[in-house]
């Protein structure tokens, strides 16, 4: 789990499940996330040390009702996942340090990047480490196109990342390491399973999901979708008990 200086919001809750890797590494249109081809959970070593044990986590947390989540977008026909995870990670981190939101531009994390990943799809590695030389531009100086486009020069960056951590690399992350982090630094760009292939019920399940209910996938497969984690509902009720994460 990536995070902009500690760091396409959707209304929806996830229960995780355990990852089992698949060793696929398949985009398809409107996910996108590629796990890095270098190990990671050393970068989060560190971090996971710092859970205090003693500090009270409510039973819910939604950064919405804070104010601290930057409006929904749509990705669309394109595997950009990756750069609208951390473009709305950015907008957070930038609104709970008392900034005002700015609308970033996607289209530069995409086609910019050192790696030109574009709509092939990417990983916050990448973008994290393109968001700390580069910086990210506005919106609408480089508006997002759902396909792969050249780089859009001449763009003034507005803001960059100064410092960015990896919580848990790609293990499974302690829920009260998250929940913590949550309630510490605002919402955290993280990766779930989106369906492709393999499970195109679920693929077609969570696209078609309303936030009416909770979604609940136990199957373990690899995560395919960046998304931004904006809070928790321990008393949600779901197919394999209860508890889940707002996306």
């Amino acid at each position: 789990l990536g995070s902009a200086a500690w760091s396409e919001e959707a209304d929806q809750a996830l229960e995780w499940a355990p990852r089992v890797d698949t060793g696929q590494a398949h985009v398809t249109e409107r996910t996108g996330f590629v796990p890095p081809a270098f190990p990671t959970d050393h970068i989060a070593a560190a971090v996971a040390r710092g859970l205090d044990p003693a500090k009270a986590l409510p039973v819910s947390h939604d950064s919405r009702t804070l104010d601290l989540v930057s409006p929904v977008k749509d990705q669309g026909a394109c595997g950009s996942c990756y750069a609208f995870g951390s473009a709305g990670d950015l907008e957070s981190r930038m609104l709970a340090g008392g900034d005002p939101l700015l609308d970033l531009s996607e289209n530069s994390i995409k086609e910019c990047n050192y790696q030109g990943t574009s709509c092939a799809g990417g990983n916050q590695y990448v973008t994290m480490n393109y968001l700390s030389y580069h910086g990210a531009p506005l919106e609408s100086c480089d508006p997002y196109v759902d396909r792969d486009v050249p780089c859009t020069s001449g763009c003034q960056a507005q803001v960059a990342v100064l410092e960015w951590r990896s919580l848990s690399g790609s293990t499974l992350p302690d829920p009260a390491l998250l929940k913590q982090y949550l309630l510490d630094f605002g919402p955290l760009q993280t990766t779930v399973y989106a369906g492709d292939q393999y499970e195109p019920s679920w693929a077609q399940a969570f696209q078609d999901y309303d936030g009416s209910y909770v979604l609940y996938n136990p199957s373990g497969r690899s995560p395919n979708h960046s998304v931004l984690l904006v809070g928790w509902n321990d008393d949600l009720v779901h197919a394999g008990g209860t508890g889940a994460w707002i996306v």
